[in-house]
């Protein structure tokens, strides 16, 4: 046998191993009870698994407002309906969405993402006092100034859509070139 095939062989132990090694993890014994005070319990939750760059992203110390179903269905809407990169028709396309999932009850008026506030307001959304995109709870619609129309998307769980998805906010300074100079101006969530 030459060495491709014990290298092979070899492999093919150890990737048996870490199998069975997974598959076979030593239960818990339950804790000891004691008259003291535990400082920390131990649960049986699944911790939240998190990516690498949600460790550079600002953390809420709020408590999180859980997404509808219907910001759900909007974010479906949004995520099936968008383009490969932006055809700068974000604000149709978040109005298509939210549509669809029953949020508004008819069209939003005009043309311009950037007076989509007002517009949100008559149909029973509320502007929270949030600053940073990252923050925005789940299903939120998120409203930028800058350049002729601004921006509008929706905040999914690992990014941004619109009329297209980007895991990066569309705020910042212009020479990074995501955020092209763009302010946020509201954050508004259904009532």
């Amino acid at each position: 046998m030459g060495a491709v095939g014990k290298k092979a062989q070899l492999l093919i132990f150890i990737a048996s191993a870490i199998q069975a090694s997974c598959a076979h993890q030593p239960q818990r014994e339950p804790a000891a009870t004691t008259h003291f005070k535990t400082l920390a319990r131990e649960t049986d939750e699944p911790k939240e698994k998190k990516g690498f760059f949600s460790w550079f992203r600002p953390r809420s110390k709020v408590k999180e407002r859980q997404p509808t179903a219907r910001d759900l269905a909007a974010i479906r809407y949004a995520m099936a309906h968008k383009y490969r990169k932006s055809k700068k028709v974000c604000y149709r396309k978040v109005k298509d969405a939210l549509l669809a999932a029953g949020l508004v009850t008819k069209d939003l008026v005009g043309g311009s993402a950037k007076t989509a506030g007002a517009q949100l307001l008559q149909h029973h959304y509320k502007k929270i006092a949030i600053t940073n995109p990252y923050l925005a709870p789940v299903g939120a619609v998120l409203v930028y100034t800058g350049g002729k129309h601004g921006h509008i998307e929706i905040r999914t769980p690992s990014g941004f859509v619109s009329d297209y998805y980007s895991p990066n906010a569309r705020t910042g300074a212009s020479q990074v070139g995501i955020g092209r100079g763009r302010q946020l101006i509201g954050v508004y969530i259904k009532d």
